[in-house]
This record gives structure tokens, C-alpha cells and sequence, in this order.
């Protein structure tokens, strides 16, 4: 018998910037289920950002865009292998 689909669930909100991507970073920032420990390491990152006058959220917010892909890549299969 097979297993039923999990329901992919939804990130929650970010408690002091309301914001799902700084929740979702939070979470892949936590080691061994500390969030506590990854909270405090990005919320101390963002006061030295607002200490420099800037915006913390929209700089953080461009620094994921630019991580990210610019292009998607497909792969190719030649012969017996994929590149």
C-alpha cells in the first residue's frame, strides 16, 4: 500500500521583520534545532546593518537575488552521458 502525499506546508512569518524569506534563511541558518541561536546571529546582522544606515531587509533581499541562478540550466544528453 502506498503513502499518502504530504502536504508541502508553508513557511511561517518571521516574527520581528514579518518577512517569509528571513524565515525561511533562519531555518536553513539553524544547526541542531537552535533557532534561538540562528535568530539572534541574523537580527545582530541586520542592527549592524541599520547601524550603517541602510536597510536591512532590502539589502538582505537583493544579496538572495543575487545568489541566486540568472539563468536555468537544462541538461543535455549526448551518447550515454548527461552533461
Amino acid at each position: 500500500m502506498r503513502h499518502k502525499k504530504v502536504e508541502k506546508r508553508i513557511v511561517e512569518q518571521d516574527e520581528v521583520y514579518n518577512n517569509r524569506l528571513v524565515a525561511k534563511f533562519i531555518n536553513r541558518l539553524m544547526r541542531d534545532g537552535k533557532k534561538t541561536v540562528a535568530q539572534s546571529l541574523l537580527y545582530k546582522a541586520f542592527d549592524l546593518i541599520e547601524q550603517k544606515k541602510e536597510d536591512p531587509l532590502a539589502l538582505f533581499e537583493g544579496a538572495i537575488q543575487n545568489v541566486g541562478p540568472k539563468q536555468e540550466v537544462k541538461a543535455r544528453r549526448v551518447g550515454g552521458a548527461s552533461y
